[in-house]
């Protein structure tokens, strides 16, 4: 049995998974960006991977891309280079869940969402990054988003 899915279906498929992706790296960006870094800075830190010195800049610099990367993706506009940026992102800290994991570091959830609703387990936040990293893959080859920004401004009508 041959299972075959039209590219009109992949094509709204994958709309919808921006979209959702989109909303998710947003909502991560922000909820770190809403509270006092030190929280962020903590977070970073259990990680127990860099000098001290490098926790503030990286606790500066990940809710935005993030928050930007997320806005991009979530309204549209240069889908791929949003997803290929998003995935990196992602792929990176795959590899630190990873060593934190190898390491039995005494965490109880991965930081990934600051204080907000949402609380992953390493292991958890290892599962949706690994889904994450594929769908962002196949997003930053995406050649067609027709609910988009990019192609409201250059689709052809």
């Amino acid at each position: 049995m041959t299972f075959s899915v039209s590219e009109n279906t992949k094509i709204w498929a994958l709309t919808v998974f921006r979209v959702l992706i989109g909303a998710l790296f947003v909502y991560s960006g922000l909820s770190k960006l809403i509270q006092p870094i030190e929280y962020f800075e903590v977070a970073v830190a259990q990680y127990d991977l860099m000098p001290e010195k490098f926790i503030h800049v990286v606790s500066l610099i990940m809710p935005w891309i993030e928050l930007i990367g997320g806005t991009f993706l979530l309204l549209g506009r240069r889908i791929p280079q949003a997803a290929g940026v998003l995935a990196a992102l992602t792929g990176i800290f795959q590899m630190v869940l990873a060593q934190a994991l190898l390491r039995h570091l005494p965490m109880d959830e991965c930081g990934c969402f600051g204080g907000g609703f949402i609380h992953l387990t390493l292991y958890q936040s290892f599962a949706l990054d690994t889904i994450l990293v594929l769908i962002l893959i196949q997003l930053s080859d995406t050649k067609d988003s027709r609910v988009s920004l990019d192609c409201l401004l250059s689709c052809e009508k």
